[in-house]
């Protein structure tokens, strides 16, 4: 629990994204707030280069000791309910995606890089299956 509390506040962000075999890294502005006492997170990034914006919504299970992270795009107007699900382990963390992602069938590995004191924060990667 508290893994994301590093992401609470307002920040200017990259993210990236692979498209056609390319990276494409583009900015962002992201609002986040913690909740539950450190259980919950939920974060609204708007993507003026893309002319769209996004939320996440990420909720602790304790029992599991994973946490479940929804999606949402304002491109699309739905909330994606195929959470990914996993958990930090170490720094940084791994999260596994049920289903498929752009078409990729099966789980998808996310790379997820926690804020240290002292180093730079870093984003969540998409790391494609090769």
């Amino acid at each position: 629990m508290n893994d994301f509390d590093f992401f609470a506040g307002r920040w200017n962000v990259v993210n990236r994204r692979l498209v056609d075999g390319q990276w494409d890294d583009f900015p962002g502005h992201s609002v986040a707030t913690r909740h539950f006492d450190g259980a919950a997170s939920f974060d609204e990034i708007t993507f003026p280069t893309k002319g769209s914006h996004g939320l996440t919504v990420r909720v602790y299970n304790p029992e599991t000791r994973q946490w479940s992270i929804y999606w949402a795009s304002s491109a699309l107007g739905v909330l994606d309910t195929r959470p990914m699900v996993g958990a930090f382990e170490g720094d940084p963390g791994r999260v596994l995606r049920r289903g498929d992602l752009r078409g990729q069938a099966g789980p998808v590995p996310v790379h997820l890089d926690r804020h240290r004191p002292g180093h730079r924060p870093m984003g969540a990667g998409l790391r494609g299956r090769g």
